[in-house]
């Protein structure tokens, strides 16, 4: 028999990486309106809650009543969510630390990667974070605690510090780790294509988590599903695109099976937030380049994904678990509410998930529960 997959649907909740983004528009009201997505079904998302962008709120608001505001709105969401029975878990992107606010722009001018900060500003960044966290959800849930990350921009290995803060600030699991990643801009540089076990939990090297422990350790990672896509798939669906976009023409709207949600944007993007870009190419040049294997990855985002996508991870998804022995096995997903703009295919893979007799969605706070009850194999070399 299959092992039961138990599925996270996690939901990074934040701001650009720059600081751009009207709150309300990009993260209060597309939470709201996912999260009745989920309630429809009885499903329980898992909001990776930036914790960092509140804290530079809440610091700058003595200055700026609006931003005291817009802090009150951030709390009053994530109350709300755990008062409905999801789960809220930390995350944190280290830039806010060190920042300015003029009255109408933020400008953010720490490192993005949290493994560049000593030892000391890193523990401060995650335990200054998981204290507001806690303080705040206890309001509605005394015995809540932070039991994940994941960490800003993906960055966690290698570190020689970073894992043992995770464990001295009670975190069971780490979620930062994408097999198969590779990002190198301007800000960021994280390869994590060396990663030894891309899909399954495992034991990290404390030094570097891309590697697999020789022993138990104190904290868990679960790596953020990802996957590669054929030659034959990656034209089929290139081919599907110009059909539904030609039936779109006509009067047939097909395009969710092809159109991502973030293709339509919830407001203009900052031009700053070019940093996530490539060069602008033209079309069979694009197309050319992605027939190249490294250019056939996919982070398993689901504001990424159109309805052709999200069938393929799921298919995916079911090919790797099958090699496994055990009755059940974790796997994280990934969302940014920020790209939301489009929630035809979020309500879909929910009602197909919520049909699925090998499927449970689980919270990170139930999954990190099953690690620590030993329900999980987990992998050590």
């Amino acid at each position: 028999m299959p092992p039961t997959i138990h599925i996270a649907l996690v939901d990074d909740w934040e701001l650009r990486g720059d600081g751009s983004g009207d709150m309300e528009k990009i993260q209060i009201e597309p939470l709201r309106r996912l999260l009745e997505v989920y309630d429809g079904f009885g499903l329980k998302a898992s909001i990776n809650a930036e914790v960092m962008q509140q804290l530079a709120h809440r610091r700058h608001a003595k200055d700026n009543a609006k931003l005291g505001l817009l802090a009150d709105r951030w709390d009053e969401s994530l109350l709300d969510a755990v008062r409905r029975g999801h789960d809220v878990q930390l995350h944190a992107h280290p830039q806010w630390g060190d920042s300015a606010f003029d009255g109408s722009r933020w400008d953010l001018r720490g490192d993005w990667d949290i493994t560049h900060y000593p030892r000391d500003k890193a523990f401060e960044i995650v335990s200054s974070s998981r204290d507001y966290l806690e303080k705040l959800l206890r309001r509605v849930d005394p015995g809540y605690r932070v039991r994940t990350f994941r960490s800003g921009s993906w960055a966690i290995a290698p570190s020689d510090h970073m894992m043992e803060i995770l464990v001295a600030n009670g975190v069971v699991a780490d979620v930062s780790i994408v097999g198969g990643m590779r990002i190198a801009n301007r800000r960021l540089s994280v390869d994590y294509s060396v990663v030894e076990e891309p899909t399954f939990p495992f034991y990290p090297d404390l030094r570097d988590a891309r590697r697999v422990s020789d022993r138990k350790e104190p904290i868990v990672c679960i790596p953020t599903f990802s996957f590669h896509v054929s030659v034959p798939f990656y034209v089929w669906a290139g081919a599907l695109q110009v059909l539904t976009g030609a039936l779109a023409r006509v009067g047939v709207d097909w395009t969710h099976l092809t159109r991502k949600p973030s293709s339509i944007p919830l407001e203009r993007r900052a031009a700053s937030y070019e940093v996530w870009r490539g060069p602008r190419q033209h079309f069979a040049r694009r197309a050319l380049k992605k027939l190249r294997r490294e250019n056939r990855f996919y982070i398993a985002d689901l504001s990424e994904m159109s309805g052709v996508l999200w069938r393929k991870m799921l298919a995916e998804i079911r090919r790797k678990v099958s090699a496994s022995t055990d009755s059940a096995v974790p796997i994280v997903l990934e969302n940014h509410t920020k790209d939301l703009g489009d929630m035809r295919n979020i309500r879909l893979l929910a009602e197909h998930l919520a049909r699925q007799d090998d499927v449970q969605v689980l919270t990170l706070r139930e999954i990190a529960s099953n690690l620590e009850a030993g329900r999980y194999s987990v992998r050590k070399r």
